[in-house]
């Protein structure tokens, strides 16, 4: 109730591996302070990046080229089904930038999400697979949900082993253009990576909650990882207000130095907190008026 009607995760939710409950889930970086695989098995290398906080405790601020964390998940696990999710919130208008992958140059290979900038702070999500021959890639964009420069986006992208992938913003799968129809990515000796994974296109702002899955997940599972942003699990609010820690009003403040002979203050709600309304429980005097 801080901000909205809105359900959110649970923080059994969040620090559980295997969610939504056998989903296929095998690694989950929470971002919380480390850049750890809370399975234990594909901890991360962090490479100039800073914690701060995020969609659910903390998240991973990344600051330009060569900044993202590495994995030991292989190419391997992404040859069958799979699936990928994450939180971003963009601070940068970047034309192009990119969050998550296993992006190879030369030769071409291996896949990345990415964004692209359409003007006033609003971008566009992509999911990109490579082709060895002749740089051939499969765009996969979406044109009907957009993301807004400093809001958390929720992203997913899901794939089986003989079909295209579907791209879900925020819970919905989006009407999506395929530049052509081959159904997986070229081979990629690169690891998968969560940050800068193609070129200088890097990721400029806030990427949180990563979990990678050996499965095609539903559209429940997806809806579930979404909980919180425009799903059935976010309320409807009607005559109320989010007060919260944002503008919230004690109603007395009693001020003590720790270390030193400063008599006591207090201020309360009803006086206020302005110029003459401060009282003193260890003196005869009111504001500094014996």
């Amino acid at each position: 109730m801080d901000t909205s009607a809105n359900g959110l995760l649970t923080t059994t939710d969040l620090n559980t591996v295997n969610y939504p409950s056998g989903a296929g889930c095998f690694a989950l970086y929470e971002m919380n302070g480390n850049a750890n695989d809370t399975s234990g098995t594909y901890t991360g290398t962090a490479n100039n990046i800073t914690y701060q906080s995020g969609a659910f405790n903390e998240a991973i601020r990344f600051s330009g080229a060569g900044s993202n964390i590495e994995t030991n998940i292989a190419n391997s696990n992404f040859t069958s089904n799979y699936s990928i999710s994450f939180w971003v919130n963009l601070d940068n208008a970047n034309t192009f930038q990119n969050f998550v992958g296993n992006y190879q140059q030369s030769p071409y290979g291996g896949f990345t999400f990415m964004s692209r900038d359409v003007g006033g702070g609003v971008y566009r999500f992509g999911f990109i697979f490579w082709y060895p021959t002749g740089a051939l890639y499969n765009y996969v964009d979406n044109n009907d949900v957009v993301a807004t420069s400093g809001q958390w986006a929720h992203l997913v992208v899901t794939k089986s082993s003989s079909a295209l992938p579907i791209l879900y913003v925020n819970g919905t799968a989006n009407s999506l253009n395929y530049r052509n129809t081959v159904t997986d990515h070229g081979t990629t000796s690169q690891n998968f990576k969560i940050g800068n994974t193609l070129n200088n296109n890097y990721s400029a702002g806030l990427i949180d909650q990563v979990r990678v899955f050996n499965t095609e997940l539903t559209q429940t599972q997806v809806t579930t990882l979404a909980r919180g942003i425009a799903t059935s699990y976010s309320g409807s609010a009607t005559n109320v207000n989010f007060n919260g820690s944002l503008n919230f009003q004690p109603d007395l403040v009693w001020v003590k130095a720790r270390d030193a002979a400063h008599d006591h203050v207090l201020v309360n709600s009803i006086n206020g907190a302005g110029s003459n309304q401060g009282l003193s429980s260890n003196a005869t005097y009111y504001n500094g008026q014996y």
